[in-house]
């Protein structure tokens, strides 16, 4: 089987969309078939076309700088020359516009696609999804985008449509669109020893060594301004007091506009009681030996669309115990969405068993091979009617 991954940028380890479209295709391209992954709006990539590879597949990176039309064409004649079975559209709104606005996308895609069939995979909807407006602005956005989305999807009319939230797959729905669940997978690669020994050193150099009777939590990613971790950190600091032991936060990848603010008002408040340690942007292999070194994570995704999270994904195929404190987002109850095990609701305002929640931690279980039997399975299925 012959597929083109078109996402919107592919700066590894800086586009969870990216990094998942280039897993992806690396598993496919490991078992025989033909993959390859384009960015169409790639903001870092110099010219109009960089090709390379990652992960065993070949990549193609069209630069935001050069004109639509520009990358329309070079990717029409890409596609032309070497014919695909499927184009697979991983789709997030801002991937390919700055306000998730891209009104010419379906067209782009319908004119590029030659007689490829079409797969979709829904990482992000409309801005508040289910969710009350704080401002104006962001309803009329929202309206906007869905209108964005729903004319994409039916201009492009794939044949399978793939996301990891219920909420969304309700929404899609209710528009008339069949959706099944496919979850994301982690795209940390596993720790050598070296790696761990480097990340080791480096805790031990913030004051948190490896064996200094911590209990170290991780935090990785984009933190939300809607995070609310004070009543769980106060809980934990009262569970590891009793304990004998000390709290560690470690904070490592792209905390976004509103991470420093968290941050400070954390170690502000709990100055004494609280070590955190900024590591800032890290290399994957890095990532990987801190995650393999966490006792437990926070999540700072609201519970209802936990799946949409690469960031969680990283710590599920690790075997960390992830804790969710946010319910603010949107929840529709449905099982082809179960959570994972490893996920737990933090309820506030209730005693949390700490112990209990931490004995769940398990050996590290990649999900790459187990999301391509399903995301294979369901294209087969198709392509055998």
């Amino acid at each position: 089987m012959r597929i083109a991954f078109l996402c919107g940028g592919l700066e590894a380890g800086r586009d969870g969309v990216g990094d998942y479209s280039v897993g992806l295709a690396g598993e496919l391209v490991a078992r025989g078939h033909s993959s390859v992954v384009v960015a169409l709006n790639d903001e870092i990539a110099p010219g109009i076309a960089r090709q390379s590879e990652r992960n065993g597949a070949p990549i193609i990176r069209l630069a935001r700088s050069s004109s639509w039309i520009e990358r329309q064409e070079w990717l029409k004649r890409f596609l032309a020359s070497e014919p695909y079975d499927w184009i697979s559209l991983q789709f997030v709104p801002f991937g390919f516009h700055s306000r998730g606005l891209s009104w010419g996308l379906a067209d782009r895609l319908s004119r590029i696609r030659g007689g490829a069939r079409a797969h979709a995979m829904i990482h992000e909807l409309w801005v508040h999804l289910g969710q009350p407006f704080s401002f104006r602005r962001h309803f009329i956005l929202g309206r906007l985008q869905r209108v964005v989305v729903l004319r994409l999807l039916r201009r492009l009319n794939p044949e399978i449509i793939h996301t990891h939230a219920a909420p969304y797959a309700a929404a899609l729905r209710t528009a008339g669109f069949r959706i099944r669940a496919l979850p994301l997978f982690g795209s940390i690669p596993s720790p050598t020893p070296r790696d761990i020994a480097l990340v080791d050193s480096i805790l031990a150099t913030t004051g948190v060594p490896p064996e200094g009777g911590f209990l170290v939590a991780g935090l990785f990613g984009a933190i939300h301004a809607e995070w609310n971790p004070d009543e769980a950190l106060a809980s934990l600091i009262q569970y590891a007091a009793a304990q004998g032991r000390k709290v560690a936060l470690v904070v490592f990848g792209k905390p976004g506009p509103y991470g420093p603010r968290k941050l400070l008002r954390v170690r502000e408040r709990w100055q004494r009681e609280i070590v955190v340690v900024d590591l800032g942007f890290v290399s994957p292999a890095v990532a990987g030996g801190i995650i393999a070194r966490l006792d437990f994570a926070f999540a700072t995704t609201p519970w209802g669309v936990i799946g949409k999270s690469s960031a969680v994904a990283g710590y599920l195929d690790f075997g960390v115990p992830t804790l969710v404190t946010r319910n603010d987002g949107p929840e529709v109850n449905d099982m082809e969405f179960a959570p994972n095990p490893l996920l737990v609701r933090y309820a506030m305002g209730h005693s949390f068993d700490w112990g209990q929640f931490l004995l769940r931690r398990q050996q590290p279980v990649p999900r790459l091979a187990e999301v391509t039997d399903r995301f294979l399975y369901d294209l087969q299925s198709v392509a055998a009617r």
